[in-house]
């Protein structure tokens, strides 16, 4: 409910559209040999286990 007032509140003040793109785990990601991101931790935080 909180994150919903604020976005109504934004446009209210700014009269401009807001787009929410992500809302997921914000945490540095880096690619390994393979090309590839391998996100054990947010695989973790998905799963209820952080």
């Amino acid at each position: 409910m909180g994150f919903s007032t604020t976005v109504r509140d934004m446009y209210s003040r700014y009269c401009v559209p807001v787009l929410v793109t992500e809302n997921d785990l914000g945490a540095h990601d880096t690619f390994t040999e393979d090309g590839k991101i391998h996100e054990r931790y947010r695989i973790k935080y998905l799963q209820g286990d952080i």
